[in-house]
């Protein structure tokens, strides 16, 4: 048995904002209903919009601040969110930091659930000139 952590692999929509939500939707649905969206500074209306529309049927939660090499104390903040509110996946919103993110507040989800079943991470790269529109 290994002792290291295990380290989800994200499933990864690389599509610009327009024309990702009919797949987003779809990806999503197989994972549960339950999202936390991590990103970066903001969070793309099409997305939020698309997400927390009570026809998505989603419950859509948010946490700002994905960066480089994400602190100690922010990876803890997502995986108490994810325990606290019974999150079933988390995507990743933005580029690289946002995917990081994801990832280290899944590997800790996991560390502390009981359950051993951890978190999905889907990640929705978003150029950063594409955040700005």
């Amino acid at each position: 048995m290994s002792d290291r952590v295990p380290c989800p692999r994200p499933g990864c929509l690389r599509a610009p904002v327009e024309t990702a939500p009919d797949r987003l939707t779809s990806d999503l649905e197989q994972r549960g209903r339950r999202i936390l969206a991590l990103y970066g500074s903001c969070l793309p209306a099409s997305v939020r919009d698309l997400l927390a529309s009570p026809d998505a049927g989603f419950r859509l939660f948010e946490m700002s601040g994905a960066e480089p090499s994400p602190l100690y104390e922010s990876v803890e903040i997502g995986a108490a969110i994810c325990r606290q509110e019974r999150i079933d996946a988390i995507l990743a919103v933005g580029a690289s930091c946002a995917l990081e993110f994801a990832e280290r507040v899944s590997a800790r989800f996991l560390e502390l659930d009981p359950s051993g079943l951890g978190l999905d991470v889907l990640h929705l790269f978003i150029e950063p000139a594409e955040l700005q529109e």
